[in-house]
């Protein structure tokens, strides 16, 4: 179905949807940050919709790996962006909403304020699960719908 559809899509950019939203192409999935730097650019007619169906919820996480070389400064530094005012002023800048529930006043973008999912549609929202050996078929049929495996068959 994914492929079947594919005439009717413009484009599929992962990679600077921002860009496309200056465009003026419209754009039906994309992150809040996205919507959040065209709107402060000025691109009219922006709006970012979190659908009432639901939707994927994403939220980057950082690591420390298990040889890391200075776990004890790795900890410092998560500490510290963790702490409700750096986190604030991370989300001023990225345009993404903070993890961190006590950073959420602190926030001074009227833009990232305004994109602030209430609880109900948070609650709307589900993590992505772990496919196991089952992403490959996914990977095959994405690659299919981008036109660069039309002949796979995201079933095999």
């Amino acid at each position: 179905m994914a492929v079947a559809q594919r005439p009717l899509v413009a484009a599929y950019d992962s990679e600077d949807p921002v860009r496309r939203l200056v465009e003026g192409l419209w754009v039906v999935n994309c992150w809040d940050g996205d919507a959040a730097a065209a709107i402060s650019r000025g691109v009219p007619g922006v709006q970012f919709i979190l659908p009432s169906e639901g939707y994927t919820v994403w939220a980057d996480a950082p690591c420390i790996p298990a040889n890391a070389q200075n776990p004890v400064g790795a900890h410092r530094l998560l500490n510290y962006i963790l702490e409700p005012r750096v986190a604030a002023r991370n989300a001023d800048i990225l345009g993404y909403q903070p993890v961190v529930p006590a950073a959420e006043p602190l926030i001074r973008s009227l833009v990232l304020r305004s994109l602030r999912p209430t609880d109900a549609q948070i609650d709307r929202g589900v993590f992505m699960r772990d496919l196991g050996t089952s992403t490959s078929v996914y990977e095959r049929a994405y690659e299919a719908v981008l036109g660069r495996e039309l002949s796979a068959s995201p079933t095999s």
